[in-house]
C-alpha cells in the first residue's frame, strides 16, 4: 500500500495545468478594444492561455461591458501598451485568464483605473505614471 502513495499522488498533478501568475506573460489569443462608459477611455482586454477557445474570446467582446459600446476584437494580437497607466489581471487563477490595460497615460486617471480593478475583482498591477503619482 505504502508503495502506491507517490505514483498516486504524481498521478494527480498530471494534466492538471497551472495558470500563469498575474504579471507573466502567456500567448495571447487575442484582444478586444473599446470605450469604458463610466471614463470614457480607452480601455483593452487580452485574453491569455490555452483555455480560451476562438468562440468564447469573440463572445465576451462582442457582449457589452458594463456601460461601453461593443468591442473591436483582433486575433492573435495583444493591446498596445507603450502608454497606459496600469493593467488588471483577472482571472489568474483559472484556466482563462485576461488582463485589462487601461490606456490613459495621465496620472489623474489612476484613482479610477484601480477602483475598476477592483469593481471587476482583479488585481491591479500599476504602471510608473502611477507608482510615480503616490
Amino acid at each position: 500500500m505504502r508503495h502506491l502513495t507517490i505514483p498516486l499522488l504524481l498521478l494527480s498533478f498530471v494534466g492538471c495545468e497551472t495558470p500563469p501568475e498575474p504579471g507573466t506573460f502567456v500567448p495571447v489569443n487575442g484582444s478586444c478594444s473599446y470605450i469604458n462608459g463610466f471614463s470614457d477611455a480607452l480601455e483593452c482586454k487580452e485574453y491569455l492561455g490555452d483555455g480560451w477557445t476562438l468562440e468564447a474570446i469573440e463572445g465576451d467582446c462582442e457582449q457589452a461591458i458594463a456601460n461601453a459600446g461593443l468591442g473591436t476584437f483582433t486575433q492573435d494580437l495583444p493591446c498596445e501598451t507603450e502608454t497606459h497607466i496600469g493593467i488588471c489581471w483577472l482571472d489568474s487563477d483559472t484556466a482563462t485568464p485576461a488582463r485589462i490595460v487601461f490606456a490613459e497615460a495621465e496620472a489623474e486617471a489612476c484613482a479610477g483605473a484601480m477602483l475598476g480593478c477592483e469593481f471587476a475583482q482583479g488585481e491591479f498591477e500599476a504602471a510608473s505614471v502611477c507608482v510615480d503619482a503616490d
